[in-house]
């Protein structure tokens, strides 16, 4: 490399000095970065151990919501076939939903075709009764 005079220019020796600085073990430089590696490491570890944790209760969670899920369908099924009439199933279907979702209260809504608007079943409620009015 020529510089504006026109003269050759040297290396410059301080980044050999740095390079070589950098390959010796036991300088500054290598420790400062042996130490930051380590710290990526450690994060990295306790991000991929989050990662399995989470992974594994999200797959406790489903294998229990599949179960309760099962559970609840074979349950209305059984009341579906001994049920004398829709108000009557709807409210057994309804005392099982709310008892397995443990909610308070459920209400059963019917369309009404004629006027296009939903229907407060009052024979198909669970839970407290005065849990809430209808007007």
């Amino acid at each position: 490399m020529r510089s504006r005079s026109g003269t050759r220019k040297q290396p410059v020796k301080g980044r050999r000095r740095k390079t070589a600085a950098l390959k010796r073990r036991d300088s500054p430089e290598a420790r400062r970065r042996s130490s930051s590696s380590a710290s990526l490491a450690a994060k990295v570890t306790r991000l991929a151990r989050k990662l399995k944790e989470a992974r594994e209760r999200q797959s406790a969670t489903a294998e229990v919501l599949g179960a309760r899920t099962l559970e609840l369908l074979v349950k209305i099924t059984g009341i579906a076939s001994s049920a004398p009439n829709v108000p009557t199933l709807a409210s057994a279907c309804l005392e099982e939903i709310c008892e397995l979702c443990q909610w308070q209260f459920g209400q059963v809504w019917y369309p009404d075709a004629r006027r296009k608007v939903l229907v407060c079943s009052e024979e198909s409620v669970a839970g407290a009764r005065d849990f809430c009015r209808t007007a």
